[in-house]
């Protein structure tokens, strides 16, 4: 069975939800969420430029975009723009774990996790 996950950017009142259909657990979409973010660490982003950027890569054509959280999922993954923070989530909103993807600290905390 697939490791299914959502992801939701949000950004000034604005939200747009994804789903990934496999390979949701930290340790592959943790990770590359992390890696996409880090690209847009310095530079101001908005959701749809993120979204973007995790449709064009050619190597995982599992997302899509969604209407809200599908009730299959084992991770919800939430990205604030604004704020630079990323966190990981059960499907009931327990955190797992959080950084700043602006801090190399969290960023290498959260590499951690995601192993």
């Amino acid at each position: 069975m697939s490791t299914r996950a959502n992801i939701v950017l949000q950004e000034k009142g604005s939200t747009l939800w994804l789903y990934h259909h496999c390979d949701g657990y930290p340790s592959y979409l943790g990770w590359k969420l992390m890696q996409i973010m880090e690209k847009h660490k310095k530079d101001y982003s908005d959701i749809f430029d993120i979204a973007n950027e995790m449709f064009k890569d050619k190597e995982d054509d599992g997302f899509e975009i969604t209407k809200g959280q599908h009730g299959d999922i084992e991770y919800l993954y939430l990205i604030d723009i604004q704020d630079k923070k990323i966190a990981c989530l059960r499907p009931d909103e327990s955190l797992l774990k959080s950084a700043k993807y602006d801090s190399d600290t969290d960023i290498q905390e959260w590499y951690k996790f995601c192993k």
